[in-house]
């Protein structure tokens, strides 16, 4: 038993040959991640690009080779789980910088695209867009069709959403006990959908006029709620309306739990619809796109068209944390902003390839409201007790949702005070700030080349950070974690 200021435990170390064994099995799907642009780039005769992906291939096979010699395991705890995910994210960031350095950029810049990428946020300091080569655009957006893959495979398995109410929304019908059993079935079952979502709008994109390879990649980047583009004006200059409504339709379907496909697998289309999560992710979303229409309509620069056609899908993109844009986020009136700034922080749903704080945590926060104003109207000996979607809320649940949302304030307040530090506008650093955070992308305009090498880092640091839901980090940094008191 360990006790520390109050709070008293059972703590159970990290056994790193166990870290280090999954490591290694998860460094086959990196050299999976890096083959298949490695053959892409090849085909467009970007040897030196090509050249440099198959050594990190060949690094990541042969690690893999190495690291799955040690002990299997027959179990992995929670702990172990969530370090060898923040491990495995920093490496396979790592890793691709190299390669992306080959298209003509700077460390620092390699290093930001390649966290970027693998992160699923798109916040790009490459500009113009138009100018990089085929195969560079290919990979960038293959990296967070694959980074938007792992996270959800993980994030299924772990169930990063707070406590036992979400593990009793997730439709789970496998052993929670066996965690790597089941990341397996989940995967299969992932990659099924995130296949089948990602065939279906690569081809209502082409169907809509896109060009093969722009519906392609617009593709990856879409499913995966990941936001990068093969345009410098983003969304804008993809096809027309129709296909920009299109490509934030499969937006929309990546930032849902994918938990909730299972649904339609059982033949209950009926329960995918009216699911919570579902439902609650959609009403963020109508209300994100009526309050930045009339937060545009009051900025009075744009016409009644022009909101029409934009403020959905914009409000869209930030709510489920993908960071297209049809027009310039930087160019909006701060109110606007503070629309995109609260959609963002939301995001979608846990088990999703979004990122925010998710929709979940959001309901269970009004939840806790609704009792603290209940038990203020209440007699002394009334018992009161939450429920969500049918379920009671435990103290595990808001546990998880109070501590989740605490360090997401102190990340947010740390990037902001270090953005401020180096003079820039209050309001843009935190639009900044909070899109590195939450994954999204957008940006209020001050990422891009001329950016200060100390504020690309931090904004690197808030992606992996967000990417991770902040438990992976703290855990990873904890002492107790790897030794014993």
């Amino acid at each position: 038993m360990v006790s520390s200021k109050g709070l008293t435990s059972l703590t159970l170390t990290v056994r790193p040959y166990v870290v280090a064994r999954f490591i290694g099995e998860l460094c086959l799907s990196l050299a999976a991640m890096s083959a298949v642009p490695c053959a892409v780039t090849a085909a467009l005769g970007e040897l030196a690009l090509s050249a440099r992906l198959a050594v990190v291939a060949a690094v990541f096979a042969g690690l893999y080779l190495w690291l799955r010699r040690l002990p299997d395991p027959n179990h992995m705890q929670v702990n172990e789980a969530l370090v060898t995910l923040a491990v495995t994210f920093v490496i396979a960031a790592a890793g691709m910088t190299w390669p992306l350095m080959a298209a003509g950029l700077s460390l620092p810049d390699a290093v930001f695209e390649s966290v970027s990428a693998v992160t699923t946020t798109g916040l790009s300091t490459v500009a113009p867009i138009e100018g990089m080569p085929a195969g560079f655009l290919f990979t960038r957006a293959w990296l967070q069709w694959y980074g938007g893959l792992l996270i959800v495979v993980l994030a299924l398995a772990l169930m990063v959403e707070p406590g036992s109410v979400a593990k009793r929304l997730s439709t789970n019908d496998l052993d929670p006990n066996d965690l790597v059993g089941s990341t397996r079935v989940r995967a299969r079952r992932a990659l099924v959908v995130y296949g089948i979502l990602s065939a279906v709008c690569c081809a209502v994109l082409m169907a809509l006029g896109v060009g093969g390879f722009d519906a392609l990649l617009h593709t990856m980047t879409a499913v995966s709620t990941a936001g990068f583009s093969s345009h410098s004006d983003s969304l804008a200059g993809v096809g027309g309306w129709p296909a920009q409504a299109a490509t934030m339709v499969f937006c929309l379907a990546g930032a849902i739990s994918f938990s909730v496909y299972a649904f339609p697998r059982r033949g209950q289309w009926w329960r995918f619809f009216t699911d919570l999560r579902v439902v609650t992710l959609v009403a963020c979303c109508v209300l994100a796109s009526a309050l930045l229409a009339a937060a545009m309509a009051l900025d009075g620069g744009y016409g009644w068209r022009e909101i029409a056609a934009n403020a959905p899908l914009v409000a869209v993109s930030a709510q489920t944390t993908t960071g297209f844009e049809t027009i310039s986020v930087a160019e909006l009136g701060a109110a606007a902003q503070l629309v995109l700034i609260v959609a963002m922080t939301i995001g979608g749903n846990g088990g999703s390839t979004a990122g925010g704080i998710k929709t979940l945590r959001l309901l269970i926060l009004i939840r806790l409201v609704q009792s603290f104003v209940l038990r203020a109207s209440s007699g002394s000996h009334a018992v009161i007790t939450p429920t969500l979607g049918g379920h009671r809320l435990s103290d595990e649940d808001f546990r998880g949702c109070g501590a989740t949302v605490v360090l997401f304030t102190i990340a947010v307040a740390a990037g902001w005070f270090v953005f401020l530090l180096y003079d820039y506008p209050a309001g843009d650093a935190l639009f900044e700030v909070v899109s590195a955070l939450c994954t999204v992308g957008l940006s209020a305009g001050l990422t891009g080349p001329d950016l200060e090498t100390p504020l690309k880092a931090v904004l690197c640091v808030l992606m992996l950070i967000g990417r991770l839901e902040v438990i992976a980090f703290v855990v990873l940094f904890y002492p107790r974690t790897w030794i014993r008191h």
